[in-house]
């Protein structure tokens, strides 16, 4: 889900990269197999928690007309990690990768206002540390091109407060996750607030964005102990 002025409908899939292959959850799914399911799907795009690394994997995407929201963690602690904020290596990320076609949006962090435990070695605040990412993200590209090429975006834990917005002038879309089960019509209402905090300069409000980047229920019940799949699927229905 999109949201500026108006609102507009993503199918999207959300995948954390390995090597030449994607892995959702238990699964994998490769190149060859993932290109023709995915866009018969109806998805359009596709977010990632962390850099794709394989060129063949974003050909074929491109060739599909599948567009990639490139995911940066600020720490990937993985035994293969990919290029992640603390080591700076997104910033050779952008460079090799900015004129590829899949490319969507740059999208610094997934909720890390919620783990602060993955913030190893952070000195200062984490939206301090956005700021200065999705601002280099824009110096990058305005050298490669002569102008920013793509939108740099967050996915906040819950909706930012309209001081965080105020503190991250470079962020230009805004990605929620919001798990209110099948109604997450709270964040429009909330975003309706932002975008009319005369707090925020003018110029910021009429540009940034918001998407909702996670929604529905958690697929595992933590309450009961087991995993409740059908109950996600009955949120994601009702929502979408």
């Amino acid at each position: 889900l999109a949201y500026s002025a108006a609102l507009a409908l993503v199918a999207a899939i959300i995948l954390a990269p390995a090597g030449n292959a994607v892995q959702p959850g238990p699964a994998t799914i490769r190149v060859t197999a993932q290109k023709t399911s995915t866009r018969a799907r109806g998805d359009t795009t596709i977010r990632t928690y962390s850099p794709i690394t394989s060129v063949r994997f974003l050909d074929a995407l491109a060739e599909q007309g599948i567009k990639v929201i490139i995911g940066f963690p600020y720490y990937d602690d993985r035994e293969v990690p990919t290029p992640d904020i603390r080591s700076g290596r997104y910033k050779d990320y952008i460079e090799q990768f900015a004129g590829h076609p899949a490319i969507y949006m740059w999208e610094f962090g997934n909720e890390p206002n919620l783990h602060l435990e993955k913030l190893q070695g952070l000195t200062g605040s984490w939206y301090d540390k956005l700021e200065e990412s999705a601002r280099t993200a824009k110096e990058i590209e305005t050298r490669l091109f002569g102008q920013t090429k793509h939108l740099i975006a967050t996915a906040n834990g819950g909706i930012p407060s309209a001081e965080i917005v105020r503190q991250v002038p470079s962020v230009d879309v805004w990605g929620d996750n919001v798990y209110a089960r099948d109604d997450p019509s709270e964040v429009f209402t909330a975003w309706n607030r932002i975008l009319a905090d005369e707090t925020i300069p003018a110029e910021q409000r009429a540009r940034i964005q918001m998407y909702i980047s996670e929604t529905g229920v958690d697929a595992y019940d933590t309450i009961n102990g087991r995993v409740a799949e059908e109950a996600q699927a009955q949120a994601l229905e009702a929502i979408f």
